[in-house]
Order: C-alpha cells, then sequence, then structure tokens
C-alpha cells in the first residue's frame, strides 16, 4: 500500500534570509546540507533512516535531500529549510521545483506552504 502524501512547508533556513547569503561558503557551512525535516510516525512505513537521501515528489518535478528524522515536526508535514540556491543542492534542483506556479486567492503570492508531496528513499549514501 502506498503511503498517504505529505504537506511540504519550506520556512527560511536558520543561516539564510531566503536565499540571501547562500552563495557565502561561511553561512553554507552553517547551515550544512539541504536536507528534509520528517516524523518518526512518517519515515517508517516508508522505510526512511536518518541520514539517508530521499527523493520529495508531486507532479511538478522532483528534488533529492538528506532526510533527518525528527519528533520536532508534527505527523503528517515534511520541512525543507529553504532557499538552496541549485548549484549548491543534490541534483542541482532545490524544493521550488515542487512549487506551483498558481497563486493565492487573496494577496495573489505564491502557494508555498501548500505542497502534497511524495517521500521515497534512495538508498545511496550522501557524500560529505
Amino acid at each position: 500500500p502506498q503511503s498517504p502524501p505529505l504537506l511540504c512547508i519550506s520556512p527560511p533556513a536558520h543561516s539564510f534570509l531566503n536565499s540571501t547569503f547562500v552563495n557565502l561558503e561561511r553561512f553554507r557551512q552553517r547551515e550544512g546540507e539541504p536536507v528534509l525535516w520528517i516524523h518518526p510516525q512518517d519515515a517508517a512505513p516508508r522505510q526512511i533512516t536518518d541520514g539517508e537521501m530521499v527523493e520529495v515528489r508531486n507532479e511538478r518535478g522532483y528534488v533529492r535531500l538528506q532526510a533527518r528524522i525528527t519528533e520536532d515536526i508534527m505527523p503528517g508535514v515534511v520541512l525543507a529549510p529553504g532557499v538552496w540556491w541549485a548549484k549548491f543542492s543534490p541534483d542541482g534542483r532545490n524544493i521550488n521545483q515542487l512549487v506551483p506556479q498558481d497563486e493565492t486567492d487573496m494577496g495573489g503570492s505564491p502557494v508555498f506552504y501548500s505542497l502534497a508531496v511524495d517521500v521515497v528513499p534512495l538508498r545511496i549514501p550522501m557524500l560529505t
């Protein structure tokens, strides 16, 4: 049986201001790697282990991130701190690949916080 989709949110990473400062190596080093936070209840049925590469995907595309299993996020939700520049991301992609071009009905803003995604393990080690 296929696992239900997860809601993906992408707040700014602690060391960046949206995509500002990603070009500075000291901020990237402080932030580490592009990651996906996932709750243990969501990781277990998907056979995802902490630190392994996962593919986050929807009908718009995919992005590959390193899984961080944590109870600091609600079940049913995954969090991809962003926004990493594509050239600093695995496979040259970032979480914005999955964001629809639609605008919100109130305010005409991008729909950043309504991403339904599937997450699957890649079973390849992350290079560091």
